[in-house]
């Protein structure tokens, strides 16, 4: 039966100028592809004449670097104590005032802010003290996280000068250093994430690294577990790619299965049953469908091939007037935080919902794919910059308040220059082409299919 078009009011993009254009992609991929190329010739040239000479790190250089890293975030740190704090940095602080009751942000992260938050409290009586305690244990555990990347990095013959300007781009990058002491629960989750890349690269090439190995099995466990419990819902990729090894290991594929299988167990039991009976509410199903609700709204907002009885189901989860004035192409916040966004509807329908998005998809596949491409922009555009900062409220939300201590302690005032540097590093083409993300998933990309090639 031929499912009947449905006429929706046809707005423009809210974002003027912000629609997003297949061709900037296309050019951006095709320039990408030929700089991409020159620096293979450049890299191919180095790895001929035996540049990449081995650096050795012994302890002693460790702690240089690791203090280095620790030392230029400090300064920063002390022009914008006690740390950066943004309405989610509160909601994290409530519950470590009172009882964990959502999983929204996820538990282990709020059961850190709330060590940090009662420790500082015990001690200190003073909240501002005690939201600085969580920033600096988070600077040390991602300044030792990045020490250990660069060891990493010394070991797989990188060359003197590339970890050089690797422990300066670590230490003065505005983005690195403003997030080290921001409350958010990405910046741990992205440690995390980064030691386990690491180690399944290592797993993958390293002949001697094997998961019969009972050490190499349990690091694989941990940082798995750790992911898992440090973003909502992360647990079903770290399965998908439990399913991949199981596949490309050669050896100990049952030893592999069982420990794996009861790790996945371990956590989806805590994460269901266990936070059921402690009364800790699940985060809502939306949270995790910022592209598809993306895609939806496009699909509405620009008049798609969308039939009545989809139509309808949408009405139920937002009422469909309401869709073009809470839908912007490059973020899905003010949709699934809008007012008559009905959370507990998507959350009791997610299996229909997700039927309903894919064939909404799968009729309207030009309009999904630019959904997509808007909504990952960051990913890889080279035009976009975020600034890399959240100043904390002069509110004195929950008595946490800025405090400028370089300045009371040297009598220079560090914050202007700062964010003046940082911002004309959003500004000066060559700087943002460095520090944007757009420029990193381009690179990663890169490094990845190079890997592939050289094999």
């Amino acid at each position: 039966m031929k499912q009947e078009e449905t006429p929706v009011k046809k707005v423009e993009n809210p974002e003027k100028g912000e629609e997003p254009d297949i061709a900037i992609f296309l050019v951006i991929f095709v320039i990408s592809v030929v700089l991409f190329s020159v620096l293979d010739i450049i890299l191919d040239f180095f790895e001929k004449k035996q540049y990449h000479n081995k650096v050795m790190l012994g302890r002693c250089s460790s702690v240089v670097i690791f203090c280095s890293i620790f030392l230029c975030w400090f300064v920063v740190f002390l022009t914008f104590y006690p740390g950066s704090c943004s309405y989610d940095s509160y909601q994290s602080i409530q519950q470590a005032l009172t009882q964990i009751t959502s999983n929204a942000h996820p538990i282990l992260f709020t059961v850190i802010v709330k060590i940090c938050i009662q420790t500082g409290l015990a001690l200190f009586h003073n909240m501002n003290v005690a939201v600085a305690l969580f920033s600096i244990v988070q600077m040390l555990i991602l300044a030792g996280v990045l020490t250990y990347t660069v060891q990493w990095l010394a070991k797989h013959n990188v060359p003197l000068l590339f970890i050089v300007l690797i422990i300066i781009y670590y230490s003065v990058n505005p983005i690195i250093v403003r997030y080290s002491f921001t409350m958010w629960k990405d910046i741990l989750f992205s440690a995390v994430i980064l030691l386990l890349t690491l180690f399944l690269y290592d797993l993958a090439t390293d002949e001697r690294k094997t998961l019969q190995d009972n050490a190499t099995l349990l690091q694989l466990i941990i940082l798995s577990v750790l992911a898992s419990f440090l973003r909502n819902r992360i647990i079903y990729g770290v399965i998908a790619c439990f399913f991949i090894l199981l596949i490309i290991e050669k050896q100990g594929k049952r030893k592999l299965f069982m420990v794996f299988s009861a790790a996945s167990i371990f956590v989806l039991v805590i994460q269901g049953p266990v936070y059921d009976a402690l009364e800790i509410e699940k985060s809502n199903f939306a949270e995790g469908q910022g592209v598809s609700l993306q895609q939806i709204a496009a699909v509405v907002v620009q008049n798609g091939n969308i039939s009545d009885t989809e139509l309808e189901f949408i009405e139920h989860i937002i009422p469909l007037e309401d869709i073009p004035k809470a839908y912007k192409a490059s973020t899905v916040d003010s949709l699934k935080y809008y007012e008559s966004f009905d959370n507990e509807y998507l959350n009791n329908h997610s299996g229909k919902y997700l039927q309903v998005w894919a064939g909404i998809v799968w009729k309207n596949p030009w309009i999904a794919t630019k959904a997509w491409l808007m909504t990952t922009r960051g990913f890889w555009g080279f035009n976009v910059w975020t600034d890399p900062w959240v100043v904390p409220r002069d509110s004195k939300t929950y008595g946490v308040y800025w405090v400028n201590y370089l300045e009371k302690l040297t009598g220079i005032d560090f914050s202007g220059l700062w964010n003046g540097i940082a911002y004309k590093a959003g500004t000066v083409l060559v700087l943002r082409r460095v520090l944007d993300l757009g420029s990193m998933g381009w690179i990663g990309m890169f490094c990845v299919v190079r890997q592939i090639t050289k094999k």
